[in-house]
């Protein structure tokens, strides 16, 4: 029982504090100066295509398994 109080302890901490950082985050303004903007446009760029490898990935993993007949 101990160790259930503390999983949800340490949850709602990490809530709490990824609460925190993302009101924290937004109320930071913008980036104006054009390395930052440049920076910013780069990990975006980044970011998108490590999405769509992953979608696709996961795609042909789920087609590949999911297609399988259950040993079970």
């Amino acid at each position: 029982m101990v160790e259930l109080g503390l999983i949800a302890t340490t949850t709602l901490a990490g809530l709490a504090f990824a609460g925190w950082l993302v009101r924290w985050l937004l109320a930071r303004p913008s980036p104006t100066e054009p390395a930052a903007v440049r920076l910013a446009a780069a990990v975006r760029v980044a970011a998108e295509g490590f999405a769509r490898r992953l979608s696709k990935v996961l795609g042909a993993l789920v087609a590949l398994f999911g297609g399988a007949p259950s040993l079970a």
